[in-house]
């Protein structure tokens, strides 16, 4: 389990890490007797405070780490945070992540799949929440955590999503390489779904990548299909908006050929 989100206490985190490192020397009992005892130090700490949100997390991991995965997402699911400021968002979703790697290595899929979910939407909570304030890295962040959740959980059609929100991120943080790279995935998994509102959007976005890159030709055939597919669609905001960024090509006197 060591991909599980981390945030524990410095002492019970070194223990653990030391524990990880004997476990090439020492023998399998005892290397189990050593994590028993940081279990039992948690423990103690739950029973005198078990209103404390972070004793549980921290029981929660080092059951993790021992191999005690029922009595790992018993501490998980113990915790209650209802806050909706970003930390509060931000310990919910490393809750689920980690709920969502325990449940996946029991081989429980329905588990896993309640907590992706939980966990993905958090992530888009934070991102859309970062971006309000202007906080373009922070947003760019969060989507990148939730790609990262989606490849492993989620459906072709979640990884498309979330890719094509990322390449809007990485436009922002001028991140223009990788923004082009998630944006032509989201293209290639929309196709495959012939998801034609999505593709549009995508489209869009590859163009006003394009145009930022002084590609206008590219930026034009690809704002061309967009508008294309918005017109079959019916999305007449968006025909709108399409229509005056090829408007902008044209009035700027840059040769275009369909």
């Amino acid at each position: 389990m060591s991909d599980l989100i981390d945030e524990v206490d410095e002492n019970v985190m070194e223990r653990i890490n030391l524990s990880m490192e004997k476990l090439i020397d020492w023998d399998t009992l005892t290397f189990l007797n050593y994590s028993m005892e940081i279990v039992d130090a948690c423990k103690k700490d739950v029973r005198s405070n078990p209103e404390n949100n972070f004793n549980w997390y921290q029981l929660g991991l080092v059951h993790s780490y021992a191999g005690q995965l029922d009595n790992a997402i018993i501490a998980f699911e113990k915790i209650s945070i209802n806050g909706e400021s970003d930390y509060s968002k931000n310990i919910q979703s490393k809750i689920y992540n980690n709920l969502c790697l325990l449940y996946k290595a029991k081989g429980d899929r329905v588990g896993a799949d309640v907590n992706y979910h939980k966990a993905l939407k958090v992530l888009f909570d934070l991102a859309a929440l970062c971006n309000c304030n202007g906080d373009v890295f922070d947003t760019e962040k969060y989507y990148f955590n939730a790609l990262k959740l989606s490849k492993e959980f989620g459906s072709n059609s979640e990884i498309a999503k979330v890719c094509s929100k990322l390449g809007v991120a990485c436009q922002l943080t001028r991140n223009i390489s990788k923004a082009e790279e998630y944006s032509l995935t989201a293209l290639i998994l929309y196709k495959e779904s012939n998801n034609l509102r999505d593709l549009a959007n995508t489209y869009c976005n590859l163009g006003c990548i394009r145009y930022i890159q002084n590609d206008y030709e590219l930026a034009f055939r690809y704002w061309s299909k967009s508008l294309k597919l918005f017109t079959e669609t019916n999305i007449v905001e968006m025909i709108n908006q399409v229509k005056d960024f090829i408007d902008t090509l044209s009035s700027s006197g840059v040769k275009l050929h369909n």
